[in-house]
């Protein structure tokens, strides 16, 4: 009852059709906050397409979502190109691909709010405008715990 009631009211005709299906087309990466947001909505168009009975091959759901990634992406979709001359992916493959090379990104880890986490909190008794280690020139320490200019006061492993 209920998919006849959603076919009624939602229609199956082709300007359905051609706005899914365009949609499909002009889906970026560039466009959402993080690769699961993006990834969500792929399916989802993808989805729509199916029950509107827009049957395109597999083939062509891989090639759209490799270039929807190439922007943000290049060398990744360079190289699933070049894997899929003797390979063909899956979606379900390039998914899970890019899922595991965004988290490398640090896009990904601001957008998903794991870095941002710790940003807020206050220092724990380091003074920031103290100046820099003279020996090594770098901020987070000061010289006089400086492991390169006393070696003695590294931890011991």
């Amino acid at each position: 009852m209920w998919k006849a009631l959603q076919e009624q009211y939602e229609g199956k005709g082709f300007n359905i059709k051609n706005q899914a299906f365009t949609e499909l087309l002009h889906l970026r990466y560039g466009d959402y906050d993080n690769v699961s947001k993006f990834i969500i909505r792929f399916k989802s168009v993808k989805n729509r397409l199916d029950t509107l009975e827009f049957k395109l091959p597999e083939e062509a759901y891989v090639i759209i979502f490799i270039e929807a990634m190439n922007e943000k992406f290049p060398t990744w979709a360079q190289r699933q190109r070049s894997n899929a001359r003797a390979k063909f992916p899956s979606l379900d493959d390039l998914i899970h691909d890019i899922t595991d090379e965004a988290r490398d990104t640090p896009q990904y880890e601001n957008a998903q709010g794991r870095k941002a986490m710790y940003s807020n909190k206050p220092s724990k008794g380091k003074n920031k405008n103290r100046e820099p280690c003279k020996f090594y020139k770098k901020e987070n320490h000061h010289s006089d715990n400086c492991y390169f200019q006393y070696p003695e006061k590294a931890p011991k492993s």
